[in-house]
């Protein structure tokens, strides 16, 4: 049953899903398979190809789940296929099963990582269009390359936050914007002097503002590793290579105001880093340097044997032209999305508190992902996310899923450890007559529905006393 109340639909009774499967005909379902089934083995059949770009990565017989549009999906498994509703997906050739609809636990997300299946296996899913493009092998390798991060890479080095204060200087966010540039330089002619002054001009900024150098060499391990490993998977001539970089420096901006630029950046300039250190180096030692907590910045600075030395700055931001970094920087108008910009447009707030287990959170993670849309995220401070225009958020904690699309959302996840995640949600229309909430049966299974945005839980749960048609808070047990 669903009920229609300001906007905003709210649904209790026993709820049943019906799935469906798009309602082709027989010869585009099989034309369909097919499609699926060659592009999981133009992947399979390069397993060896990408076994051999890191060793210990992507075992010979690694599985993996391709998901279409329509959300057909193919398996990937050397092991049992999964179960769904009782039914075995239709194995199309070795290895490798089809199920007309999404596997229990997958969605519509670009991708998902360690993805459980039987036998203890862990798979990356990706989710395609148009039958599947070069660039779906990339991100497949790149976040796979994640999930083996997880479990191999040693956490020394981990500097994961960056506050947005650290980028108040001009001089430091126009120094990192002169090192980007000089990053795209280095990759396009590999010439030895270039690559001395780029990675002086890295040891220099590490002296100047270290809690921003340490950030972004923390996120060249991470995101560089995997953006080169991705690359590397894909791209099978130098040529294709620095073509594909050049994608990544337009798609990426160049002026460092926010943490997130600098994070972003670091998918650039961490694979350069990489592309040298392999170039100059003889063996893949390097590699297992990395995995135990070695950045790639420490290992190129140690390979070329660079020092800082910060007489010579003046020479190099004289040679390359750093005033035009400086005016760019100034004349960027980008900075932190606040609370207090999302609320003048968006006067309506929806505060939900969902309990997470701390267990599950250390065993596990936090049950959570999002796409941040081309407006990025912003993290106001440690553990306070805030995503001014997402295209999806959604955290799942027992038996409540949220599951947010296009609207303002403040992540808070600093009381973990006390019990809770609380997620905010803004709205430029009322959510709904709050005397209509308080009517339901708190032990009942609540659904509201805002337009493509979901709240569901089949737990307890209760509405604060003091909420109001302008600030709606829920808390789901």
């Amino acid at each position: 049953m669903k009920q229609a109340i300001s906007g905003v639909t709210l649904g209790i009774a026993v709820f049943i899903v019906a799935h469906t499967t798009g309602a082709s005909e027989p010869n585009n379902e099989a034309s369909v398979k097919q499609d699926l089934l060659s592009f999981g083995q133009q992947i399979q059949q390069k397993g060896t190809d990408f076994s051999a770009i890191w060793p210990g990565f992507w075992p010979l017989e690694q599985a993996f789940i391709v998901v279409n549009e329509s959300q057909q999906t193919l398996v990937y498994t050397p092991a049992n296929a999964p179960l769904v509703d009782d039914y075995t997906g239709e194995a199309l050739a070795n290895n490798f099963y089809y199920y007309p609809t999404l596997l229990p636990g997958l969605d519509d997300f670009k991708y998902e990582i360690d993805f459980a299946l039987p036998d203890d296996q862990l798979a990356t899913a990706i989710n395609i269009t148009d039958g599947g493009e070069i660039e779906d092998i990339s991100t497949l390798i790149h976040e796979a390359f994640h999930g083996y991060q997880r479990r191999s890479f040693t956490k020394r080095n981990e500097v994961n936050f960056l506050p947005p204060e650290a980028l108040e200087s001009i001089e430091a966010r126009a120094l990192l914007a002169l090192q980007y540039e000089l990053a795209r330089r280095v990759l396009t002619t590999q010439e030895p002097e270039l690559i001395d002054d780029w990675l002086q001009l890295r040891a220099i900024i590490a002296d100047k503002v270290p809690a921003v150098a340490a950030y972004l060499a923390y996120m060249e391990q991470i995101e560089g590793t995997a953006q080169w490993v991705g690359m590397t998977a894909t791209q099978q001539t130098q040529e294709a290579f620095v073509e594909s970089f050049d994608k990544l420096f337009t798609s990426f901006t160049s002026n460092m105001n926010r943490p997130l630029d600098v994070r972003t950046s670091a998918y650039v300039t961490g694979a350069t880093l990489l592309s040298v250190i392999e170039a100059q180096s003889s063996n893949r030692d390097w590699q297992q340097q990395i995995e135990q907590g070695v950045t790639p910045l420490e290992l190129a600075h140690e390979l070329f044997a660079i020092e800082a030395a910060n007489e010579q700055l003046p020479t190099l931001l004289e040679q390359y032209d750093y005033p035009s970094f400086v005016a760019a920087i100034e004349a960027d108008a980008t900075g932190i999305a606040s609370v207090a910009d999302v609320e003048q447009t968006h006067p309506y707030l929806l505060d939900i508190h969902v309990k997470v287990s701390p267990e599950e959170v250390a065993k596990t993670g936090l049950p959570m992902k999002f796409n941040a849309g081309n407006a990025g995220f912003h993290e106001l401070e440690k553990s306070l996310l805030l995503l001014p225009d997402p295209h999806s958020f959604q955290i799942t904690s027992e038996q409540s899923l949220v599951d947010i699309r296009t609207l303002p959302v403040r992540i808070d996840m600093r009381e973990i450890a006390e019990g809770g995640v609380r997620i905010s949600v803004w709205s430029r229309e009322p959510w709904l007559e709050i005397q209509g909430l308080r009517s339901f049966d708190k032990a009942q299974k609540l659904e509201i529905f805002f337009g493509d945005s979901s709240v569901v839980t089949h737990a307890a749960w209760q509405l604060d006393n003091a909420s109001t048609a302008e600030h709606v808070v829920l808390r789901l047990k």
